[in-house]
């Protein structure tokens, strides 16, 4: 059998939710490299998400979303998906593959607050498609390891994320042709149970919870 341990931290979430600047927050104070995606494959591909989308095609987009993910180095500790990288197999594979999968809760008020703030060409969004967006990817943006309210200041829901993360192991197995994902760490019971909720996997999933260790006796 072929066992890894995982440590990386991954953050996923719709567009707006400031994966790519907790990120970046979360990297600095764990003394590590924090990847974006999206900058990732502008700097590889000498085209922009944008761009990409738009000459080749959302499925061609994915694609390269996927295989740039595969391809990072395993130096980088903390990695910021794209705001649809989830929506495919492939794309939940290579996430869950480097380690657990964080994702950053934002309210549909808070996100378009953001989304109009920023200059970012976003050609999925495109004649305020923020709703029904949100709508197709509702089950997506539930099934991570671990939700967290990215409401507020971006030092705080760092914070957030440091202190949920914390002392949290993913264990990928494999034996055979047979490859098992294993997460052990505190308070994931309720994340891990909501996620398989939505991810309606095809393979059986156990929960393994207990109330802690008691109390020695003096």
């Amino acid at each position: 059998p072929m066992v890894r341990v995982a440590k990386q931290i991954v953050l996923a979430g719709p567009p707006g939710a400031g994966k790519s600047t907790i990120a970046a927050l979360v990297g600095a104070r764990l003394g590590t490299r924090a990847a974006d995606l999206d900058d990732v494959i502008e700097q590889t591909t000498r085209r922009s998400p944008a761009e990409i989308i738009r000459q080749d095609g959302e499925a061609r987009f994915r694609e390269v979303e996927v295989a740039t993910l595969q391809s990072l180095d395993d130096d980088f500790g903390v990695v910021a998906l794209g705001g649809g990288t989830l929506t495919t197999r492939g794309g939940r594979q290579a996430a869950r593959a480097r380690g657990q999968v964080v994702g950053l809760q934002v309210s549909e008020r808070s996100l378009r607050e953001r989304l109009a703030a920023s200059d970012l060409d976003r050609p999925l969004l495109d004649d305020d498609a923020l709703g029904a967006l949100l709508g197709r990817r509702r089950a997506t943006y539930d099934a991570v390891d671990r939700r967290i309210d990215a409401e507020g200041d971006s030092e705080i829901v760092r914070d957030r994320v440091l202190g949920e993360c914390d002392a949290t192991w993913v264990i990928n197995a494999r034996v055979g042709t047979q490859a098992s994902r294993v997460i052990v760490g505190h308070g994931l019971a309720d994340a891990v149970a909501g996620a398989v909720v939505s991810a309606a996997p095809r393979r059986p999933v156990v929960i393994v919870a207990d109330a802690g260790v008691p109390e020695a006796k003096r």
